[in-house]
């Protein structure tokens, strides 16, 4: 499976890991998303937690919020803890300020079946924002996460060799948000920015717009 989400761009390279960052919850939610058609941004978010290594034996851990239709990060945390309240409450509170009732209520917030994800406080906030849970149980199931996590780690993030402390890496992981979504072309995207794609695709008629499918 590994082999195949290489191939189709998913992930890149890099040595396994066994480093767990979440594991199953109570709750689980319905998967919503495969096979889908995608038509515009804000219809289809997802996330994932990674862990970061730092300095010696330790670890930070990030949480991003990938927009699948222009490939933005639209939020993000990075925590000590894998707790959500420093997890996915404050990256989901941070991508989610920016959108209107109209536009909660048709997107779906994917997710893979960690317990932050599917926790009472999670829950609770899905039903104020009006948002759309949506879980899968593979990993394949949140390819697009995964995938982001993989560029991140292999391409931006590198606290192997640094006693960086939380504030000074929080600092750094804003800049390198920045160049992910202003600055790195993307293949899929006709090697346009994830921010130059969202203004193109905000010129077009509705008719004239692409879309992107869902095929895990």
């Amino acid at each position: 499976m590994q082999a195949l989400l290489l191939e189709h761009g998913f992930r890149i390279p890099r040595k396994r890991s066994y480093h767990k960052t979440t594991y199953p919850g109570k709750r689980r939610y319905e998967n919503l998303i495969s096979g889908r058609t995608i038509t515009a941004k804000n219809q289809l978010w997802v996330s994932d937690i990674t862990y970061v290594p730092v300095g010696y034996k330790r670890t930070y851990y990030l949480t991003l919020i990938l927009d699948v239709y222009t490939k933005s990060i639209t939020g993000w945390s990075l925590s000590k803890t894998l707790t959500t309240q420093d997890t996915v409450l404050p990256s989901f509170t941070r991508a989610i300020a920016g959108l209107d009732l109209s536009q909660r209520k048709t997107l779906i917030f994917h997710s893979d079946r960690g317990s932050q994800y599917g926790s009472d406080l999670m829950e609770q906030r899905y039903r104020e924002n009006k948002v759309t849970p949506s879980m899968g149980g593979k990993a394949w199931e949140n390819a697009h996460a995964e995938s982001l996590n993989g560029i991140l780690k292999n391409e931006y993030i590198n606290f192997k060799q640094t006693d960086i402390s939380l504030n000074q890496a929080r600092t750094l992981i804003t800049k390198w948000v920045y160049l992910y979504n202003y600055e790195r072309p993307h293949g899929s995207l006709k090697k346009m920015k994830s921010k130059e794609f969202e203004m193109y695709v905000d010129q077009l008629a509705d008719q004239h717009k692409p879309t992107t499918e869902i095929n895990y």
